[in-house]
C-alpha cells in the first residue's frame, strides 16, 4: 500500500491554475512551475530604464531594483544580497530579522501547497523568478506593508523569495540563466 502522505490537497484558489512555466508535479532539474498567467510580464524589461523613472517616486523601491538591474545587467548575485538588505532595513522601523524571516518564511509555505514542496529548487529560467520579483518590487510603491492580492502575505516577502530563488540558481542552476548579455563586443 502507497503512503501518501506527502500528497497536497490544494485549497480551492489554488485549483486549476494555469502553470505557465514548469509542472510542479515533474522531478526533472529545471521543472520548476509556476502560474504567472495573466500578470505583467516584466521578464524583458531593461531594468536601469525603471530605476531611473522610479527613483525620484520612492527611493527605497530604487534601490532595490537597482540592485535587480545590476544583476540582470552582470549575474553577479551580490546585487541580490543588497537587495535584501534594503528591503530589510525598509520593512518597519520595529522590525528584526525574526520577524522579516517569519513572513518569508510564510510565503514559502504556502508555495509548498501551491506549488509542492521544493517546487522552485528545481530550476526554473532565471527571466522567470526575476519577473516575478521585480512585480513584487514595483507593488512596494504603494507602501512596504501592502498585502499580495493573492496570497495575504507580505508583498515585500514574495520579493526576497524571488531573490533567494535567484541566488540559489547562481549557484544550483546556471545552466537557467537566460538573462541578456549586456554590451555585447565584437
Amino acid at each position: 500500500m502507497k503512503d501518501n502522505s506527502d500528497a497536497i490537497t490544494r485549497p480551492e484558489r489554488y485549483e486549476n491554475l494555469d502553470y505557465s512555466v514548469g509542472d510542479p508535479d515533474s522531478k526533472e532539474k529545471g521543472s520548476g512551475a509556476r502560474a504567472n498567467s495573466g500578470k505583467a510580464d516584466y521578464s524583458l524589461q531593461p531594468l536601469y530604464q525603471l530605476v531611473d523613472q522610479l527613483h525620484e517616486y520612492d527611493v527605497a523601491v530604487a534601490g532595490v531594483l537597482n540592485g535587480m538591474a545590476n544583476f540582470q545587467i552582470t549575474h553577479n548575485p551580490v546585487h541580490l544580497y543588497d537587495c535584501m538588505e534594503i528591503l530589510f532595513v525598509n520593512i518597519d522601523d520595529k522590525a528584526d530579522l525574526s520577524f522579516f524571516m517569519d513572513e518569508v518564511c510564510k510565503v514559502w509555505a504556502d508555495g509548498k501547497i501551491k506549488y509542492n514542496a521544493w517546487n522552485w529548487s528545481k530550476g526554473m529560467p532565471w527571466s522567470v523568478a526575476l519577473a516575478c520579483g521585480v512585480r513584487h518590487i514595483l507593488e512596494l510603491t504603494n507602501g512596504f506593508d501592502v498585502d499580495d492580492k493573492e496570497s495575504g502575505h507580505k508583498t515585500w516577502a514574495h520579493a526576497v523569495c524571488n531573490i533567494q530563488m535567484l541566488i540559489h540558481y547562481t549557484q544550483y542552476y546556471p545552466e537557467g540563466n537566460d538573462l541578456p548579455i549586456w554590451g555585447i563586443q565584437k
